[in-house]
């Protein structure tokens, strides 16, 4: 048990104890009103544990400042050109990522390959809190268009 609920025994303890003394001083009205404080007190614990749950069983969005320390690693990765996009999910303490990043279109599927396992471990060695990652790997169209071009005419 944490603090609040051990702060929260001890006060609904002394409400129960000065209700009870009360009582058998005479006044007829300490008995309920220790009553009412303890529900109050057992209201605002249950209610306090219950939203610290509520919140780590719903999806939420990771910081944007988590996101960006994300991608700073990401940009340090070699060969890797740019970070498209990194989508992420928190679920918890667990976190969920979806990373998009631009490589040449000159790589090799096994090159690819490699520097996506190389994403995947630089982002995990970071943070214990990430459950899995999904590497997307996509490259400049606008260059692969060059060097298509440029094999057209160059074999004429």
């Amino acid at each position: 048990a944490d603090a609040n609920d051990n702060k929260a025994d001890m006060l609904s303890s002394m409400a129960v104890m000065i209700g009870v003394l009360g009582s058998n001083l005479g006044y007829y009205y300490a008995d309920p009103l220790a009553a009412l404080l303890v529900g109050g007190i057992v209201f605002m614990t249950a209610s306090k544990n219950g939203w610290k749950a509520l919140v780590r069983l719903i999806d939420t969005s990771v910081p944007p400042e988590k996101l960006e320390a994300l991608s700073k690693v990401i940009r340090k990765i070699e060969r890797i050109e740019r970070v498209n996009y990194i989508k992420a999910r928190a679920v918890g303490r667990q976190y969920w990522l979806d990373v998009s990043v631009q490589v040449s279109p000159e790589l090799t599927v096994r090159e690819g390959d490699e520097i996506s396992k190389n994403v995947r471990t630089e982002l995990i060695v970071i943070s214990k809190h990430i459950k899995d990652i999904v590497v997307t790997l996509s490259c400049n169209k606008q260059e692969s268009k060059k060097s298509l071009f440029k094999s057209l005419f160059s074999r004429a």
